[in-house]
């Protein structure tokens, strides 16, 4: 009996030790190590580089590689290569606790998409510079475009910043001015770019459950816009201003990060925006416009068949930051046409016309919203008695404090794609220089301060988008205004 008993405690002392081995092996399995990798990021000395380079880069122009825009690991990597930087704190944990909200598991898909960016950062020009991590620099100081906001610190501070940013993703920060926050006492600071609204949706009245993609083939219609094809009466109209007096001041400091959904079946939307970011270094205003699927796990961007953004009277208005040029007393308005300039809105060069010493009125404003685009031209042609050229891509009116810039109605179309953006201004594309022999005597020293001036960052005032996405001959999308 004893020999049998201790057999058997032999046994079990046998298996125990057997079990503990096979998890100790187990455990080492699941507990991988991951190389912490060194991301790299594009760098500039100064904000007027930073310019430089995306205007390159709108060019096609090339790019010295001393930025590392062709060799850095950018932010619109495919998902599936994403794996290889895990150990990194910030990639990690975005791949961890966002993407997987957005399918991850969808092959064609990138990080910049299954990470939220193509909400964050819609100019896809800018999202260029951005690397994997959505960071770049200038001069000595890191920027991170994040759901927060955008964080700057000191380059030093990156390795320290990275470890943390999952902490730093939790907490609000200490306000130390209208629009930084004090993220940790160390240097760590956030910008707020973004102020989260609930976004808002619509439904077809009658919709199926899905509608089936087609393999036709498109394509854009000469001088008659999709658009054309549209209900757009049966569509939603959405108001993109805050509706409350604190959202008000935060969308005059700040921006919005809002999102209109129109379903045309249960297993498919459109969704727009009109946006307007301030990154601290870099600011943009646009449309956008998605046609979206649903997945076993939220929904992903698709193919649209036809997919278009109108737009009518986007308005901008800018302040003066240093010494306001001196207009001429007791002259009239006086206008003059740039050709040949880049309009961010058109991807293209058009005409501008500068009306100096041009101011609108509130009211004034609210009439032009109101009204087509020849007829805008003559509102300005009825008000200052001279509006330029009639044909013009963009007016800049030059007041005595302010600069309000008028973009006429004006589209874009696209064919089998899922997504675009039109960018109504970007800070390196959209300027207009004056040959001050072609102007006049009383107002050339006016126009020749005008072109050393700096100015705030603009603000839309008004405008109105369209955008609609068509799957197998059915529309969808909505009309998004801003008063």
């Amino acid at each position: 009996m004893k020999s049998i008993l201790k057999t058997i405690l032999v046994f079990v002392f046998i298996l125990v030790i057997c079990s503990c081995h096979e998890e100790k092996e187990i455990e080492l399995l699941n507990s991988k190590d991951i190389t912490k990798q060194v991301i790299a990021r594009n760098q500039f000395s100064s904000v007027d580089e930073l310019i430089a380079t995306l205007q390159s880069l709108k060019n096609n122009s090339v790019i010295t590689r001393v930025h590392g825009i062709d060799t850095i690991v950018g932010i619109d990597a495919p998902i599936e290569n994403v794996e290889d930087y895990l150990g990194d704190g910030v990639v990690n944990y975005e791949y961890t606790n966002i993407s997987s909200e957005l399918l991850i598991q969808d092959g064609d898909m990138t990080y910049y998409e299954a990470c939220g960016y193509d909400t964050l950062v819609p100019d896809t020009l800018f999202a260029r510079v951005l690397n994997i991590k959505g960071e770049f620099q200038v001069a000595d100081t890191v920027y991170k475009i994040s759901r927060k906001g955008t964080y700057f610190f000191k380059a030093d501070l990156e390795p320290y910043f990275t470890e943390n940013y999952s902490t730093y993703e939790s907490i609000e920060g200490t306000q130390i001015s209208e629009n930084v926050l004090l993220i940790d006492s160390v240097g760590i600071y956030r910008y707020a770019t973004f102020k989260k609204d609930n976004d808002e949706m619509s439904e077809a009245t009658e919709m199926p459950d899905d509608i089936e993609e087609t393999n036709q083939s498109y394509s854009t219609l000469p001088n008659n816009t999709f658009a054309s094809q549209v209900n757009w009466s049966a569509l939603p109209t959405y108001n993109s201003d805050a509706k409350t007096i604190l959202g008000k001041i935060w969308q005059s400091i700040f921006g919005r990060d809002k999102s209109y959904y129109h379903k045309i079946a249960n297993k498919r939307r459109v969704r727009g925006k009109l946006y307007y970011y301030d990154y601290k270094v870099h600011q943009s205003i646009g449309a956008m416009c998605e046609l979206q699927k649903k997945n076993w796990i939220g929904w992903s961007g698709t193919k649209a068949d036809k997919l278009t953004i109108n737009w009518h009277n986007i308005v901008m208005q800018y302040s003066y930051t240093t010494t306001r040029p001196d207009m001429p007393t007791n002259a009239n308005p006086y206008s003059t046409v740039t050709n040949n300039v880049d309009i961010p809105s058109l991807g293209c060069k058009g005409k501008v016309t500068s009306i100096f010493g041009a101011e609108l009125s509130q009211n004034e404003l609210n009439e032009l919203m109101a009204k087509g685009a020849k007829t805008a031209y003559n509102i300005l042609k009825s008000k200052f008695g001279d509006a330029g050229d009639a044909d013009s891509r963009a007016f800049m009116l030059y007041g005595k404090q302010k600069i309000t810039v008028i973009i006429p109605d004006g589209y874009q179309d696209y064919v089998n794609t899922k997504a675009r953006h039109v960018i109504f201004y970007d800070n390196w594309g959209f300027s207009v220089s004056f040959n001050l022999l072609n102007i006049s005597l009383s107002w050339r020293n006016f126009a020749s301060n005008v072109t050393g001036c700096r100015f705030d960052n603009p603000k839309l005032l008004c405008g109105q988008i369209r955008v609609g996405a068509c799957l197998n001959d059915t529309w969808g999308g909505m009309t998004i205004e801003k008063k």
